[in-house]
C-alpha cells in the first residue's frame, strides 16, 4: 500500500489527502499540478478545481519518539475504532554525530591547553546555562521532531497530536532491589522492561539469530534466576524457546564456551549503560510541553496500549508501526508498506574557522594569507574559512535550477 499524497488549495490551505491514482488522475484532467515541499510531493488545486467544504476532515498525528529514529503516522480515526493510516515517515536523528563532533573539538581544546605555548591566564567563569538547557545531541532529538510537526501541519489538517510516553527508571532497571521487588510489578513495567529488551537485541535470538513472525522470543536470564539473577535490563536478553531450553540454568560463560565471540558480543551489549532511555526520560516531557506552547492538543499514550494494538493488527515492530498503532486501535484499513525516509542533516557548521590536523584554528595557509596586501587580501577567500551558503526556501547557492515557464 502506499501512502497518500496531501492535498493544498493555492492559498495554502491543506485540505483531506487523496489516493495517489486519484491525485494522478486530477493531474492529468489539467485540474492540480505536483510540487515538492520539504521533499513530501503533493498536489495544488486550482481554482477551479477547489471543492467548496466548510469543514475538512480532520487528522490525527501520531509520534513514535526514539533515540535514533522518530516514526510519524497521519491517521483516521472511525466510528467502529478502526484506523486509516494515511502517511507514515521515519525520521533518523544524527545525535550521535553530533556527539561525537563535540568530543572531537572538546580533545582539541584540550590538547592545545597543555601544549608549550604562552602563558594566557584563565578567563572569568562567567558561563552559565540558561534555565532548560539541554545537550546539542539531544536538543537536535526534540527540535527535529518540533520543525517536522510543524512542517506537516502546513500539508495536512491535523487536528491533535498523540504521543506515546514510555518512561524508564534506569535505576531501577539495573538494581532490582532499590525499593523492594513490589515495585516493579507492575504491568508497565514489565511491558517497558521487555519492549526495552528485544528492541535492544533487534528483534531476534541472541544465541542462533533467529527472527521473524514465526519465531516467539523470550527473555532468558544470563545469571539464572534460580542462581541469584535478578530482572534486571542488563541480565536479560532475548532468545528463542530452543535455546532457552538448551540453555537452562547454566551461566552464559558455560553455555558459550565453544563460541568465545559470540561470548564477548553478548556482555559487551549487556555491558552499555542505559542512555537512551534516559535520553528519552528527559526528551519526552519537554516535547510535550513546547507542543503544547505551540496551541497543540496533545494526547499522551503508555507503551502498553502500543504494544496491544500491534498485536491486535499483527503487524511488524517498527516506529512508523509504533506509530500508527498509538492508543491501540480495533484495526486497521489502510497501512502504507514503506515510510517516507528523513535524515537529518542539521543547518551547517557554526563553525567558521575550520582547524587544521594539528587542531590548531589558524595555520600555514592563514598565516600566509595574512602577509598578503590588504587589496589581494580583498579578492582572495580566507584559508580555512567556511561559507556559509545562502538558501531560498529548498534553493541553496550552487544549485542547479530549472524554470518551468
Amino acid at each position: 500500500m502506499q501512502n497518500y499524497v496531501p492535498v493544498i488549495t493555492t492559498h495554502r490551505r491543506p485540505l483531506a489527502p487523496c489516493h495517489p491514482q486519484r491525485a494522478q488522475s486530477l493531474v492529468r484532467a489539467n485540474k492540480a499540478r505536483f510540487q515538492y515541499r520539504y521533499g513530501i510531493r503533493h498536489i495544488v488545486l486550482f481554482k477551479s478545481a477547489i471543492p467548496r467544504l466548510k469543514n475538512v476532515a480532520q487528522l490525527q498525528l501520531r509520534i513514535d519518539p526514539g533515540d535514533q529514529h522518530t516514526g510519524i503516522a497521519l491517521t483516521r480515526d472511525h466510528s467502529d475504532r478502526s484506523r486509516t493510516v494515511v502517511l507514515c515517515l521515519e525520521i533518523q536523528h544524527r545525535g550521535k554525530a553530533i556527539r561525537s563532533a563535540m568530543t572531537k573539538r572538546r580533545q582539541r581544546r584540550r590538547n592545545r591547553r597543555y601544549r608549550k605555548t604562552r602563558y594566557r591566564p584563565p578567563r572569568c567563569d562567567n558561563r552559565t546555562r540558561p534555565a532548560g538547557w539541554l545537550p546539542p545531541s539531544l536538543r537536535s532529538r526534540l527540535n527535529n521532531t518540533r520543525t517536522w510537526v510543524k512542517r506537516l501541519a502546513t500539508l495536512l489538517p491535523i487536528s491533535a497530536v498523540h504521543i506515546e510516553t514510555s518512561v524508564f527508571d534506569p535505576q531501577a532497571l539495573r538494581n532490582a532491589e532499590i525499593k523492594g521487588v513490589e515495585y516493579q510489578q507492575g504491568p508497565l513495567y514489565q511491558t517497558n522492561l521487555r519492549t526495552a529488551v528485544f528492541a535492544r537485541d533487534h528483534q531476534q535470538c541472541v544465541y542462533c539469530h533467529k527472527s521473524g513472525k514465526r519465531v516467539k522470543l523470550e527473555l532468558d536470564h544470563v545469571q539464572p534466576k534460580s542462581r541469584g539473577g535478578a530482572d534486571r535490563y542488563d541480565n536479560l536478553v532475548a532468545a528463542c524457546h530452543s535455546c532457552n531450553t538448551r540453555k537452562g540454568n547454566k551461566f552464559l560463560e558455560t553455555f558459550l564456551k565453544t563460541r568465545p565471540q559470540q561470548l564477548r558480543e553478548i556482555q559487551g551489549k549487556l555491558g552499555q549503560e542505559l542512555a537512551s532511555a534516559t535520553h528519552m526520560n528527559v526528551i519526552l516531557p519537554r516535547l510535550c510541553a513546547e507542543l503544547r506552547t505551540q496551541g497543540w492538543t496533545v494526547v499522551e499514550h503508555a507503551a502498553a496500549t502500543t504494544a496491544a494494538g500491534r498485536i491486535t493488527c499483527g503487524i511488524a515492530k517498527s516506529h512508523h508501526n509504533d506509530a500508527a498503532v498509538t492508543g491501540g486501535p480495533a484495526g486497521l484499513l489502510h497501512l502504507p508498506s514503506q515510510p517516507i525516509k528523513i535524515t537529518a542533516t542539521g543547518r551547517g557548521a557554526y563553525q567558521r574557522m575550520m582547524p587544521d590536523a594539528h587542531g590548531t584554528p589558524r595555520g600555514k595557509g592563514y598565516r600566509q594569507y595574512c602577509r598578503l596586501p590588504k587589496h589581494v587580501q580583498r579578492r582572495t577567500a580566507t584559508p580555512g574559512h567556511k561559507k556559509r551558503a545562502k538558501r531560498v526556501g529548498d534553493v541553496a547557492t550552487g544549485d542547479y535550477v530549472a524554470f518551468d515557464h
